[in-house]
């Protein structure tokens, strides 16, 4: 679709049907459109939701929009809309291959068992029904053997001279042999308990077809070991240069060396200029050592050619990132408000504004002053009941607990006037104590922290994968707080897995780097032995000493570490709530970071309050607490939300069904893989 083309705004949705994709009232997952008069949503199975504007049988306007806010982003000039799946299907092979799934199920039941046969028929019935409704069934390409196409891959394709390049060629036919045998050994299983429909033919190529077709093109292979099927064989020795771990002195000699030996040793760096001074600094010049850009991702040497490569990989430890293929989360959990009596369910706990926890009963109809009306029944303490007029629902909200069943009120009285009073001195004495600490630390001039370094740059290099746009602007904010004279107090608020440790890591390398101890604050042993790991690993590279206190230190550890800490040796210590004991005491921090707060006590969490008037702050969580929200919101704390997802995190599916052990195999056998 293009601006200004002739399109008609039903005939497209026709169009769209056919091509796979579902029509919704709202879109929120790819393959998915909605149509509204002269509006169209779609959200394209590769690229991101559009919605067109239609004027009579012309498109009018095409933008981009947000799937959380349904908001228009940008405007655009055209899009290609794909196929949501590899295959279409007309509608007179629909009525074929819903026929041949009939008679495949009737002569496949005559092998299986009872069971197996009850599988197969709820299998192919769901198919069928999927098709018969217009719609096309996940999995539907697995069917393609059945509707009379000629199938071509790869191979079909290639014209007759070309080259094909293969690195490691064995095993790539060993890895093909695993494949095609695992696929064989659950095509077999799957059909034989009535999980798969037979089919006529394979969709993929054997392993020996594999190798076949490889066979009638001319090759070159780039192997570790020479097989005996090569004509002509080139063999030299390539190895990997050692890594430096950003220790340039170590780099330089090793440089010196391949020189002494005639080769020609080519740079390739990000950094050049830094690279540049630290050989002039060495004295390692000539035109035997060149710097360049030439984009290797790591580094060789070659004794054949006396050529050597080095790349940052080698020099600084730095990692091969990935393309970050994420999406934005789609679907959001909404509050539930009471606003219509559909909202609420027998059983179901509310709260009364004037007489407190209640549980509701039930809609009954009485009759006042002549006229029938709908009350809605409220139990209280006692068996008491209060049956109160439909139209003041409003009176009402769901109880909102943490998950153990609540004390009911006593209707009438002081009870419910009581336990208001006490909650409300309860958020009167927080509120307090919250603008107290809160005006402490404004009127306090808190330490800038020094800008980025080149430490910091390689560091931040090192991450093996490309940052979400969320997670880096929530990196940037948290600099920016850390390098003004302000305490920082910043919230990182992150689904599970988005990113908000790589936020802390960085946070931190820039305080030790700044001079100041750091600590990191977890509520339980393991996360604190993994966080322990992550950091241990990204700093090595650099004379950072790091400590971990934790159960699963000994008393002895725990004592020279606490000992460290006070000395000013341990630049970072990560542990749980042994850090708020009493004993321990910091030389100089500067930094903390706290993970899950919701999940410290209460003790605990005092403790915590009275590190936080002296130093900077930032807490991670995927679940804030209401008060720590609240504050965010209010503007009392920074926030950052990390919303999108990482490369490949794939939206969780849930599949309702009957117990099956072969299922539930598979599944934890594809997690696993």
């Amino acid at each position: 679709l293009a601006l200004k083309s002739k399109a008609d705004p039903f005939e497209t949705a026709e169009k769209l049907v056919e091509m796979g994709y579902r029509r919704t009232t709202t879109v929120v997952d790819p393959g998915e459109f909605s149509l509204r008069g002269d509006i169209l949503d779609i959200f394209p199975i590769s690229g991101e939701p559009v919605r067109v504007e239609f004027f009579c049988e012309e498109v009018e306007s095409l933008r981009v929009f947000n799937i959380d806010t349904q908001r228009s982003v940008k405007r655009i000039d055209k899009i290609t809309i794909e196929p949501r799946y590899k295959i279409l299907i007309t509608n007179e092979e629909k009525d074929s291959l819903i026929e041949k799934l009939l008679n495949i199920s009737i002569k496949q039941a005559e092998k299986l068992t009872e069971t197996a046969k009850e599988a197969l028929e709820a299998h192919i019935g769901n198919f069928i029904g999927m098709l018969e409704a217009d719609s096309y069934p996940e999995g539907i390409e697995y069917l393609a053997p059945l509707l009379n196409r000629e199938m071509s891959g790869i191979f079909d394709y290639l014209p007759d001279d070309t080259v094909i390049f293969m690195h490691e060629s064995s095993d790539i036919i060993h890895k093909i042999e695993v494949q095609d045998e695992k696929y064989i050994d659950e095509y077999e299983k799957n059909t034989s308990e009535g999980l798969a429909v037979e089919l006529p033919y394979y969709l993929h190529y054997r392993a020996g077809e594999v190798a076949e077709r490889l066979g009638r093109y001319p090759a070159l292979k780039f192997d570790s070991f020479i097989g005996d099927e090569a004509e002509i064989a080139e063999e030299f020795d390539a190895k990997s240069p050692p890594k430096f771990m950003a220790d340039m002195y170590k780099a330089c000699e090793y440089i010196n060396m391949l020189r002494g030996k005639g080769f020609t040793v080519f740079i390739d760096t990000e950094y050049p200029q830094r690279v540049e001074e630290s050989l002039k600094e060495m004295e390692v010049v000539g035109d035997d050592v060149l710097i360049s850009g030439l984009g290797f991702e790591e580094g060789f040497v070659i004794r054949e050619f006396d050529l050597a490569v080095l790349t940052d990989v080698e020099l600084f430890n730095k990692k091969v990132k990935h393309a970050t293929l994420g999406r934005r989360t789609s679907r959001k959990e909404n509050i539930d408000y009471i606003v219509s009596i559909n909202d609420l369910r027998e059983g179901d706990f509310v709260v009364h504004a004037k007489h407190g926890i209640g549980r509701f009963l039930g809609l009954s109809k009485q009759e006042f002053d002549g006229q029938m009306r709908d009350y809605l029944t409220i139990e209280y303490s006692n068996s008491d009941k209060l049956h109160m007029p439909a139209e003041q629902i409003n009176m009402l909200s769901r109880y909102r607990g943490s998950g153990t069943e609540p004390r009911l009120s006593k209707m009438g009285g002081t009870d419910w006037e009581t336990t208001k009073g006490k909650v409300k001195k309860a958020i009167t004495d927080i509120a307090e104590e919250l603008i107290r600490l809160y005006a402490k630390r404004a009127k306090a001039q808190g330490f800038a922290f020094e800008q980025d370094s080149a430490w910091q740059m390689e560091m931040e290099n090192a991450f093996l994968y490309t940052e979400t746009p969320d997670q880096m602007q929530a990196i940037l904010d948290t600099k920016a707080d850390m390098e003004s004279e302000k305490i920082t107090d910043r919230l990182i608020c992150g689904d599970v897995g988005f990113g908000k440790t790589e936020v802390a890591l960085r946070a931190v390398f820039k305080a030790i780097l700044s001079g100041r101890q750091a600590a990191i604050l977890v509520p339980t042993t393991i996360l604190a032995q993994q966080h322990y790991n992550t950091f241990k690993e990204r700093f090595s590279p650099y004379p950072m000493k790091i400590e971990l206190l934790s159960r699963f230190r000994t008393a002895k550890e725990q004592k020279e570490t606490v000992k460290r800490l006070i000395t000013g040796e341990c630049d970072l210590v990560i542990g749980t709530h042994r850090l708020l004991q009493k004993d321990i005491k910091f030389k100089n921090l500067g930094f903390l970071v706290i993970d899950e707060e919701h999940r410290f006590g209460v003790s605990h969490k005092e403790k915590i309050k009275q590190l936080k008037t002296e130093v900077d702050v930032i807490t991670l969580t995927a679940t804030p607490i209401p008060r720590t929200l609240n504050m965010a919101l209010s503007g009392l704390k920074e926030m950052s939300i990390i919303n999108t997802p990482p490369v490949n995190r794939a939206p969780v599916k849930t599949y309702v069904g009957g117990y099956n052990e072969s299922l539930v195999r598979t599944a934890i056998m594809h997690e696993l893989e």
